[in-house]
């Protein structure tokens, strides 16, 4: 019987996220007939295979259960709905009309003499009824058979003792009868009593989490925010299941006062004082079981705690993984992992130790109370051996039904003490003070959309999740010693005289910028104790805008500019209402729409990610996408805008997100369209159309405010707005604002370009003199038939989509232009619509048993080959000493048994048995510590090593909630549950054969009875597995859209999208709905191994039934005893087997789909095999030759380059343009062997159909070719570690790691802290970074939240050349930075770079205008490679036309 550590099941379970669902369910229903037995149904038309759940009958909404047995396998249409009564929005309202007013009352009270609202008070008082009630008697009274059936056994065997002198005595049939009856009747009772509990559980759950997600809402949680959203997830997906699956505890703890007290009134009454000796025992054991249930739950919180860390590093590194893959750094970041695992292995070490003992003192206690209180009572009251069976054996069971809480209330005590502590981290969100209602009158002047006056802005407290005590403890103890270390470092520059950089950079003025770190810093929060459960006080955030008046006039376009951290973003979040107003006066009229910085994305089609909740209109959706310029993207989509959309819009490039969330925006028809920053994505072309069709078009009439850095457009808005250091310096119209560097336009040739000029103009002159032909070509070439492939972004299998149908679909020429097909109707074939549709590879998923393979591969990694025997023996050993001391209890009582032993003999043969047990239990204890710790080593390592060591084509079509699942959910079960349920099964199952030993020892007809009976319990066992596999497949799958949608608001700028489009109401609905389906699901998983203990307590009644009347007419009274006391533990081990044997199943299923992930993801290959080594100063020169490339991301897919070949010599400075979908970006994937173009390189792939590994085909004729020499060495020869190490990289989406400025600056930590500064001075990063209350050694959250796009991407630069590489690689590096920040950044590159080769992607043309030369890029082949002077002196150039779509 599994025993004491549910408690704990579910917290460590709380990082399981349930994929989607594989499963291909009929449509047609079940038209079975199926015949009603009680709780079980039997299908007369199928047999006995499968267990599913079906709606009872007398419940039409599903609100109750039954389950049946039929062939077909579970899926989700055979769960009923959630009944009426269970749903959110049902119960939520009564909860909110108890809970607010009290939440109310406490944020408007005096901070120092408020009481916190009591939670779990009001959510009972919300969900309590009548049923719940009756449930909870039937729970309390349950236990009264249990504790009947040791009396009926002493009814029964005093007539046994009698039949010994008068054979007549007739059986007592009553007491044999009920014996019978008593557990079935008992199940009955706690099966419905149960039952209510989990619907019960199930509404808490919904309320609470349903509360945590409307309360986001309420918050300031936008685009600028540094909330630990990590933590506010844990609140859903741990605190959340805690409250529901520890809720039943409560009914547990109802039941100790019948288990304990009655038994012990029974043998006080019997046994006089001597009983006070078992309660003695009792007493002494139990602070030994709490001490060790203490120890657990500290381990199991010291799990956690390293678990937390781990996890957010893993997520972190995957969320990364392309940065990770370019730099080479995956070593290091297992380095890293590995040193938080081995903390943890560490852990879950101890926890295992502690674990087998708690289960040995549960098998040994019972037996040392009766070595106590019998020897003791045979002694005091000359309890005769003729006596012994009727007097004394009986009452040995109620030993063990006093002991039986002893060992789980401890587990009950923790586990209330965690519902505690989860209810009280959930109210201490709940109370959080909630943001300000900003409620702004319409302007005074009609002519203006938004009116400011005086105004200062902060960004208001983010709202910090409530820590533990010992996250509390770590952060705290972080900060303090990351402030040592500063202090340290600094005094040590100062001893060396190196100080000069930091006395200059003390004096710099902190600066008001944008950057989160410094100017979203939260303000302290109404005094919140820094105690567990319960949030600390957050520092005082810092006013970023200052004296602003603007007036912006309604109905005109508006643009916002200036320079990197000027204030741009947060100038937006005042009309988003997330900035604080500090003072002044905010008037604004009409309804907003919003597109962030960085565009938010939902998990859909394109579609909805359009409507966002609005009703579709033909007509307006179609010029939506058109002046958009998505037509041709949809076009060449074969599932058009029903095409889905990954993971935060993974498979769309940068620019078509942008295009999407711009589309968004203009189908709202909003009075206001509040555009951050929405051309820095896309390139100049395209820019120029969104310009003149969009924003300029289709939006003229509307109040549109554009923040952006491409200031080429300045002269065409209404109305202009210069920021900086978060002060309006200029407004005005484009004419009034004086001439400054920040209003040049992009097309004005640089210093270095002017030479250029004439060409420019005489190239504009040359354009065809049909405007309408002309407009229509740059039309057709504005929208591309491929996405824009960045390099953080870029999706193989988008791109099979797009390669395929631009064969289908060639562009057309001016002269006959091609009328396209309705852009959300694309011809396409059925399958290809549909693998558009399912862009994510699917979960591999087996149907039927864990393979023994898999329980072998457990095995081998916890215990040494050599060593398994052992194990088994160890193991099985306890078993067998339960069975012999229990059997020996009856030789004691016989006279005939084992005669010549004397009666005090056999007393001692008792104590000697019952020591050894006692050393088995710690031996056993010692196996499983090892085992734990070798095990949850060995196959992390295997994982780990694994998944960083695939290609980037796995990460692309592979969740990120998938490959998260496996490290997190999947191995935490792994670390804490499956040695355990191991054990439990092997004992449990080997203790139920042993029961029908006991009896067959002496009677060998019973052997009939009691095999059958042990076949019955593998038959349940069998098909209980089957249907609870699935069924908690299924409940783990619903789980995930809670969890999605959950995260998906949070992403990001997520809620400020939502928030300003008035959609609040409808994700809410949406969440409950999910919440719903989650708790139907869960509520059938739940009740399932009710089910089965039902039928569990039948098939002891037989077993009792067997008993009874071959005991009463073959056995001496001292084994018919032993054998009644079988009986009561048959049906304890019968119902342990089942339930131990599906949590080990169900276990192994995680062990399983790690195997997977450890065995079967694809492996890059490191080099040829007849490679040699390279000189470790490799490359030396950066010479660069690509030789007829032609390369494809995936086996299946087209080809994006094709028969490229070129030179770039060391040093050479190398401009890369084209047009979107050109190629671009695909050449880094060459360079860094991202894709190989060796086919013997090649590893085998993921099939997205199924999941399953396929070998690529060797004959392929679109096999990737060609080659790569860097100094004359094939890439393919190098390790693949070296060749990226060598190579420099600044991606297009900049990434920073948790850690300092410092560590994300020097990788290797070989830089001086001088030369850092220097190279920040470079970027005009250093005043900036020394504004950071720590300088560089000042915090870097995830993802570098904390520092604005512009900067993340100014520091990867400074990070590319303190790395000092011969090569590198810029891919749209400088998108989100200002003109001015961009010149600096090329000048940069002119002075540091001079010895190296340096490769640039770029739309803005201004920025590879100095290049040495420039390559140009068409549909995956090199059109132009030249000087910028020689390709601008050609009209009709490639180069020519790209310059003439920026005028």
């Amino acid at each position: 019987m599994q025993v004491g550590t549910s408690q704990w099941q579910r917290e460590i379970e709380r990082q399981w996220n349930g994929e989607e669902s594989t499963e291909k369910e009929n449509g047609e229903e079940d038209k079975s007939e199926y015949v009603v037995l009680g709780e079980v149904s039997v299908s007369e038309s199928k047999a006995v295979i499968q267990m599913v759940p079906v709606i009872d009958n007398t419940h039409k909404h599903g609100s109750d259960l039954i389950f049946i047995c039929r062939c077909t396998p579970v899926t989700t249409s055979d769960i009923p709905p959630i009944s009426d009564a269970d749903k959110t929005l049902k119960r939520y309202p009564v909860f909110e009309s108890r809970w607010m007013p009290l939440l109310e009352a406490y944020l408007n009270s005096d901070p120092k003499a408020r009481k916190t609202p009591r939670l779990f008070r009001t959510i009972l008082r919300s969900t309590l009824s009548p049923t719940v009630v009756l449930a909870g008697i039937c729970i309390i009274i349950g236990p009264a058979f249990e504790i009947l059936m040791p009396w009926l056994s002493k009814l029964t065997l005093a007539q046994s003792t009698l039949k010994l002198t008068d054979p007549t005595v007739p059986m007592p049939l009553v007491p044999c009868i009920l014996m019978i009856l008593f557990p079935a009747l008992q199940q009955i009772l706690d099966s419905f009593g149960y039952r209510q509990i989990f619907h019960l559980a199930c509404q808490i759950r919904s309320i609470v989490a349903y509360a945590l997600y409307s309360k986001l809402f309420r918050l300031n949680i936008g685009s600028g925010s540094t909330l630990d959203t990590g933590k506010l997830l844990t609140l859903l997906t741990s605190d959340c299941s805690m409250i529901g699956d520890q809720f039943q505890l409560i009914a547990r703890a109802l039941t100790f006062p019948a288990i304990f007290l009655a038994p012990f009134i029974f043998l006080l009454v019997s046994w006089k004082w001597v009983a006070l000796i078992a309660l003695a025992a009792w007493l002494i054991f139990l602070p030994i079981q709490l001490s060790l249930a203490r120890g657990i739950t500290h381990q199991t919180k010291k799990y956690l705690s390293t678990n937390d860390r781990r996890n957010k590093l893993q997520n972190e590194i995957l969320q990364g993984i392309r940065i990770v893959k370019l730099t080479g750094m995956e070593e290091m970041f297992y380095g890293k992992i590995n040193i938080i695992r081995e903390e943890q292995v560490k852990h879950v070490a101890r926890y295992s130790f502690l674990v087998q003992i708690t289960h040995g003192m549960y098998r040994t206690l019972p037996q040392i109370l009766n070595l106590a209180t019998i020897s003791t009572l045979v002694v005091v009251t000359k309890v005769e051996q003729k006596d012994f069976a009727r007097d004394v054996q009986p009452y040995t069971l109620y030993l063990l039904l006093m002991t039986s809480p002893a060992f789980w209330l401890p587990g009950v005590v923790q586990g209330l003490s965690l519902l505690a502590v989860s209810m009280k981290r959930v109210s201490s969100f709940l109370i959080l003070p909630e943001m300000k209602e900003e409620i702004w009158e319409g302007c005074q002047n009609a002519g203006n959309a938004v009116e400011i006056e005086d105004g200062e802005f902060s960004w208001a407290p983010a709202p910090i999740v409530p820590e533990r005590k010992e996250e509390l403890k770590r952060r705290q103890k972080a900060e303090k010693k990351q402030q040592k270390e500063a202090a340290k470092q600094n005094s040590e520059r100062q001893k060396r005289g190196k100080d000069s950089s930091s006395t200059e950079l003390s004096s710099v003025t902190k600066q008001a910028s944008e950057t989160p770190q410094t100017s979203h810093t939260p303000s302290p929060s109404p005094s919140f104790s820094q105690t567990p459960g319960q949030t600390p006080p957050a520092p005082e955030s810092k006013t970023v805008l200052f004296d602003i008046n603007l007036s912006i006039p309604a109905n005109a376009l508006t643009m916002v500019i200036g320079e990197v951290g000027s204030g741009k973003s947060s100038l937006a979040a005042i009309l988003t209402k997330e900035i604080e107003r500090k003072r002044g006066t905010v008037r604004q009229s009409g309804s907003i729409a919003y597109c962030p910085q960085v565009a938010w994305i939902m998990n859909g089609t394109i579609r909805d990610n359009i409507l966002m909740g609005r009703q579709f209109n033909e007509d307006e959706y179609n010029h939506t996408i058109k002046v958009c310029s998505l037509e041709k993207d949809l076009q060449t989509l074969a599932a058009g805008d029903e095409t889905a959309i990954g993971e935060k819009g993974v498979n769309l490039s940068g620019g078509q997100k942008a295009r999407i969330q711009l589309a968004r925006a203009v189908y709202s028809s909003s009075d206001v369209i509040l555009l951050d920053d929405p051309l820095s994505a896309v390139d100049a072309h395209v820019g120029k159309f969104l310009m003149d069709e969009c924003i300029g078009g289709v939006l003229k009439g509307r109040t549109v405010i554009l923040m952006t850095n491409q200031v080429q457009f300045v002269d065409r808005a209404d109305f202009v707005i210069v920021l900086k250091e978060g002060r309006v310096m200029e407004k005005g119209k484009p004419d009034e604002i004086r001439k400054t560097d920040q209003t040049k336009t992009e097309t004005q040739p640089s210093a270095n370009t002017t030479e250029h000029s004439n060409t420019l103009n005489n190239s504009d002159n040359e354009q065809p003199a049909n405007p309408s032909a002309d407009q229509e070509d740059t039309q057709e070439e504005t929208m591309s038939h491929e996405p824009s492939k960045s390099l953080k972004q870029e999706d193989p299998e988008f791109q099979t989509e797009l390669g395929n149908a631009k064969e289908e679909h060639p562009p057309s020429s001016p002269s006959q232009p091609q009328h396209s097909p309705n852009p959300s109707t694309p011809s396409a074939s059925p399958s290809s619509a549909h693998t558009a549709k399912q862009i994510i590879s699917s979960e591999e998923h087996t149907t039927g048993g864990v393979p023994l393979s898999v329980y072998w591969y457990y095995l081998i990694n916890s215990i040494h080959p050599l060593m398994i025997p052992v194990f088994f023996i160890v193991t099985l050993s306890i078993s067998f000493m339960i069975v012999i001391t229990q059997y020996w209890v009856g030789v004691i009582g016989s006279s005939k048994s084992w005669s010549w032993f004397t009666y005090e003999q056999k007393f001692f043969a008792f104590g000697v048995l019952t020591v050894i047990m006692v050393v088995v239990t710690f031996l056993r204890a010692f196996v499983g510590h090892h085992a734990g710790k070798r095990g949850s080593r060995r196959i992390h390592t295997h994982l780990l090593k694994s998944i960083l060591s695939a290609p980037v084509a796995f990460f692309d079509t592979t969740p990120l909630g998938r490959i998260l699942n496996r490290l997190t959910g999947d191995l935490a079960i792994l670390d804490q549950f499956l040695h355990e349920y191991l054990v439990l099964t092997i004992v449990a199952f080997a203790n139920l054969c042993g029961q029908t030993v006991i009896v067959a020892l002496d009677t060998p007809l019973f052997t009939a009875i009691g095999g059958t009976a042990v076949v019955f319990f593998c038959l349940l066992l069998i098909f209980y597995v089957r249907a609870a596999r699935e069924l908690q497949r299924i409940e783990l799958i619903s789980r995930s859209p809670v969890v999605s949608h959950f995260s998906q608001t949070l992403s990001g700028t997520g809620l400020s999208a939502i928030r300003s489009f008035k959609q609040e109401d409808s994700w809410k609905e949406s969440f409950a709905n999910k919440l719903d389906d989650w708790g139907a699901r869960w509520i059938v998983y739940k009740q399932g191994s009710k089910w089965s203990a039902l039928i569990a307590s039948y098939i002891s009644s037989f077993f009792n039934a067997g008993v009874c009347f071959l005991g009463w007419y073959f056995m001496e009274p001292a084994k018919f005893s032993v054998a009644l006391g079988a009986g009561m533990n048959f049906v304890l081990m019968g119902d342990s087997v089942v339930q131990n044997g599906v949590q080990l199943e169900t276990r192994m299923a995680s062990l399983q789909r790690v195997k997977f992930y450890a065995e079967k993801v694809p492996q890059e290959i490191k080099k040829r095999e007849s490679a040699k080594e390279v000189r470790a100063s490799w490359p030396e020169k950066g010479e660069v030759v690509f030789e007829n490339v032609s390369f494809r991301y995936r086996p299946g897919l087209p080809r994006v380059l094709r028969d490229v070949s070129f030179h770039i010599s060391g040093g050479e400075k190398i401009g890369v343009c084209g047009r979107t979908g050109a190629g671009k970006s695909s050449l880094i994937f060459v360079l860094f062997r991202l894709s190989e173009l060796d086919p013997s390189l090649m590893p085998f792939h993921l099939d997205p159909a199924t999941g399953m590994p396929i070998q690529p085909d060797p004959n392929d004729p679109e096999a990737n070719s060609g080659r790569v020499f860097v100094d004359g060495v094939d890439l393919s020869d190098v390790d693949i570690n070296h060749v990226r190490q060598s190579f420099a990289i600044i991606p297009q989406d900049p990434t920073l790691f948790t850690g300092t400025v410092r560590s994300n600056l020097d990788l290797g930590s070989e830089r001086s802290d001088d030369k850092i500064w220097e190279v920040l001075e470079m970027i005009e990063m250093r005043d900036v970074i020394a504004g950071l209350p720590l300088g560089l050694d000042s915090e870097v959250t995830e993802g570098g939240s904390n520092f604005s796009v512009g900067q993340r991407q100014l520091l990867c630069f400074a990070r590319a050349i303190l790395n000092d590489r011969k090569v590198i690689v810029m891919d749209e590096a400088t998108a989100n930075v200002d003109v001015d920040t961009d010149a600096k950044i090329q000048r940069t590159i002119r002075e540091q770079c001079t010895d190296k080769t340096v490769i640039v992607i770029a739309h803005r043309l201004n920025t590879i205008m100095d290049s040495d030369r420039i390559l140009v890029m068409d549909n995956g082949s090199v059109a132009e490679f030249d000087t910028p002077f020689n390709l601008l002196a050609q009209s009709d150039s490639a180069f020519s036309s790209l310059t003439r779509s920026m005028q």
